[in-house]
């Protein structure tokens, strides 16, 4: 990602170095790179963009007048400031770290991009029929209640709404409905469920998605394990759609009321689910 600045070097430099480690490439206009600063070397990428690339076949954003888009696990707002930049979309974006969010409004500020960004939880989080694109990438494996997540998600997006999701996926040849417990793996604590594909799946069609489509999978290079994916979806909210909870199908635990956090408190303020 390249962002154009005036700001002197060392100036940004001193500014950056406020949000480190960095998990993301982001090259300025004077020279400067993220990379300069301290890294998370486990899950640092020079492709911070490659995801949201990877949708553009998937889900029309150019079409898409005064789109609003929800960024859930924001990180450092790469994604919110592409979208904002390039198609002109509203975005709103959520992370679990204060950090983070420190670094998307500083790096929104910069770019000229007009964004909300709010620590808030994947769980809770929702303002309900109200954005054309949920963004949901690499949170769902780091949640307690994934489910919970993306039947929020579901609730945020208006009828026709896209929701891209990008996951850690384990795929087992010989049981399509089997996932994997991943506490741990890799060091980190914040890892929980690989669900296989087939579930991750499924379980959007039981909330209610429609037009279920596989954009990307890669085996991990994070984990040692076979049968270990990172997996871009993209799937549609009917036009007709009703909440998921209404759905005699739905499991009765998901109608669970929590609090919608980041619809009544001021950006920065609250606590939440995390991306990597």
């Amino acid at each position: 990602m390249h962002l154009d600045t005036s700001v002197p070097a060392a100036k940004l430099r001193a500014s950056l170095a406020e949000f480190q480690p960095w998990t993301a490439l982001i090259e300025f206009s004077n020279g400067v790179k993220t990379s300069d600063c301290e890294t998370h070397d486990a899950v640092f990428t020079e492709h911070t963009l490659y995801k949201i690339s990877r949708t553009q076949d998937y889900i029309p954003f150019v079409d898409i007048k005064d789109g609003r888009a929800l960024d859930i696990g924001c990180n450092a707002g790469y994604n919110s400031i592409y979208l904002g930049k390039t198609f002109g979309f509203n975005m709103v974006g959520v992370d679990l770290d204060p950090r983070l969010i420190g670094a998307a409004q500083y790096l929104s500020k910069l770019a000229g991009v007009e964004a909300e960004f709010y620590v808030g939880h994947a769980e809770s989080f929702v303002r309900k029929e109200t954005f054309d694109v949920v963004l949901h990438f690499g949170t769902l494996y780091h949640l307690y209640n994934p489910l919970r997540s993306l039947q929020l998600s579901f609730l945020s997006l208006k009828p026709n709404g896209y929701l891209a999701l990008e996951t850690q996926c384990y795929d087992d040849p010989a049981d399509e409905n089997l996932c994997y417990f991943i506490h741990g793996l890799n060091n980190d604590a914040t890892n929980y469920f690989a669900l296989s594909t087939h579930v991750v799946v499924k379980s959007l069609e039981l909330l209610g998605f429609v037009s279920i489509q596989e954009c990307v999978r890669h085996p991990t290079s994070l984990s040692d394990r076979p049968n270990m994916y990172r997996v871009l979806l993209v799937a549609r909210k009917p036009a007709d759609a009703v909440d998921p909870s209404r759905n005699r199908n739905w499991p009765r635990w998901a109608e669970i009321d929590m609090p919608a956090m980041g619809t009544t408190t001021r950006k920065g303020r609250i606590a939440a689910g995390r991306r990597s």
